[in-house]
């Protein structure tokens, strides 16, 4: 579903933030690697919400902004790690795009001013080998060797 457009910046911003920090702490689980723990003032700041009382990894449950786009109902829609942040912000900007792209569809139809350049023919394939050397690729039979 369309939402109000500022939140399509926010979350390209947030998004290019998120994946920034993965670049440089990487997103293994271990020590010392990106969390949405560590991410937690971004995010808060952004109107996600945690869920649960917890921000360790395991506990988490994101809730996303009023102002984006819905992650559905219940709990197994929450967003509980990096991967799945990542993942619905991607999703979710994938939709906004398509939706203006539907918009844009309609104001220029039968807009094509140039023909489509015509395909490459498919390239030849090699000719399977045949007579004597066809044989040469098959091995002896158990018979034939006794």
């Amino acid at each position: 579903p369309r939402v109000d457009g500022d939140w399509e910046a926010a979350a390209r911003k947030l998004l290019r933030e998120v994946k920034d920090a993965v670049a440089r702490k990487g997103n293994t689980g271990g020590p010392g690697s990106a969390s949405l723990e560590q991410l937690r003032p971004k995010l808060t700041s952004y109107g996600f919400s945690n869920t649960t009382d917890s921000w360790r990894s395991s506990y988490v449950a994101l809730s996303v902004p009023a102002h984006f786009p819905s992650t559905g109902e219940g709990q197994k829609n929450k967003i509980r790690s990096i991967p799945n942040l990542v993942r619905y912000l991607t999703h979710a900007l994938g939709e906004a795009s398509e939706d203006e792209e539907d918009e844009d569809d309609d104001d220029d139809e039968n807009d094509d001013d140039e023909p489509e350049a015509p395909t490459a023919p498919p390239a030849a394939t090699p000719a399977a080998p045949t007579g004597t050397a066809r044989r040469a690729l098959v091995l002896p039979r158990a018979m034939d060797l006794a």
